[in-house]
């Protein structure tokens, strides 16, 4: 990444958290946890992409060593973390989304899963698209949300590296609106279930065609 790309990619981070390239470390703390606060998909009023955003431009401000902008004094510098680790196109132009569609078999054995684990009062979910962009994932499933009790059943280890075939892990949480159409996985559980993971979302009602073609 060249001296020009990295003042371009933070000052790509700073704007999606509202910030200027004067901002310091204490100031883009207090602005990420404004922004999180507003658009965490969790509040009715969320937005999932934009809260994405920001977490992304956060964690690629957030390291342990200065190289551009200012800091207040006493406090731990910020450096531009190296773009392997970031989500953002923004940040990271040479990033592709890679998208699979998981096979009839895969699709099977999830189901299959979800039939030798029942669960009453349960809305029963499979991926058919995984989305992959760096270490940010996106798991499609046709079928839309429901209120209540939601279950997934998804490949979990896909960023793993050792895996021949797909091995589905069943994924549950409560939704108390069955209108929305993506729920960001919270950080306990993606550090529990997805090794490797930076983001992970569930996209529901989305056409597998639709996403393959996108």
């Amino acid at each position: 990444m060249s001296p020009l790309e990295r003042v371009q990619a933070r000052t790509a981070a700073l704007e999606a958290l509202g910030l200027e390239g004067s901002a310091s470390s204490r100031e883009i703390r207090k602005a990420w946890k404004r922004v999180a606060f507003e658009t965490h998909p969790d509040r009715s009023a969320g937005e999932t992409a934009a809260f994405l955003r920001a977490k992304t431009a956060f964690e690629y401000l957030g390291g342990s060593e200065k190289t551009f902008g200012a800091s207040d004094p006493g406090e731990p510098a910020l450096h531009a973390v190296p773009t392997a680790m970031t989500g953002l196109n923004e940040l990271r132009p040479s990033v592709v989304v890679r998208t699979e569609k998981l096979s009839n078999d895969d699709i099977k054995a999830s189901w299959e899963l979800l039939y030798e684990e029942p669960a009453d009062s349960a809305t029963d979910h499979v991926v058919e698209v995984i989305q992959r962009m760096g270490r940010s994932l996106t798991y499609v499933v046709p079928s839309p949300a429901a209120s209540g009790l939601n279950r997934v059943a998804l490949p979990a280890a896909i960023l793993s590296g050792y895996r021949r075939k797909i091995c589905p892990t069943v994924v549950s949480f409560e939704l108390a609106d069955a209108k929305i159409d993506q729920f960001l996985v919270p950080e306990k559980m993606r550090l529990d279930i997805f090794p490797g993971a930076w983001n992970v979302c569930i996209r529901f009602g989305a056409s597998s065609d639709q996403e393959s073609d996108a």
